[in-house]
């Protein structure tokens, strides 16, 4: 049985809820040291994310901030996180008992677990509403 994608590829202006948008860049920040004053290099990093605030305060611009989480193909996520390469792990995932992580099926082959799509809730990112002004994919 073949199942529907339910990712649809748009380019559009308008960010709605659940929307996935490929290569972010994002600031990443040295921990602060008390009594440090020198002024310090900033790294940005390229990251998937998908947004996590709901389009109807996106669309009446209710929110200043559009909050989002950082995204993986599962077979990337594995390599970062090992434990996560065994299938009693993977089952866990599967069934949605490991908290602040969740699957979502893979935009291109939505039959194979394999390339299905991670979201990491344990990070999100906060952005003004001016920065995230480009075309989205959902």
């Amino acid at each position: 049985m073949t199942t529907e994608p339910f990712w649809l590829q748009i380019n559009e202006s308008n960010l709605r809820q659940g929307d996935y948008l490929p290569r972010c860049l994002v600031p990443t920040f040295a921990p602060a040291i008390e009594g440090q004053t020198e002024v310090q290099d900033v790294r940005v990093d390229e990251f998937d994310l998908i947004i996590l605030t709901q389009s109807c305060d996106l669309e009446n611009k209710k929110v200043r901030l559009v909050a989002m989480s950082s995204i993986y193909p599962l077979s990337t996520f594995e390599k970062t996180n090992p434990a996560f390469a065994n299938k009693g792990k993977r089952n866990d995932l599967r069934r949605g008992k490991i908290e602040g992580l969740h699957l979502l099926a893979s935009p291109t082959k939505p039959d194979e677990n394999m390339e299905a799509l991670l979201v990491d809730f344990r990070e999100i990112y906060r952005f003004s509403r001016s920065q995230t002004h480009v075309g989205t994919g959902k």
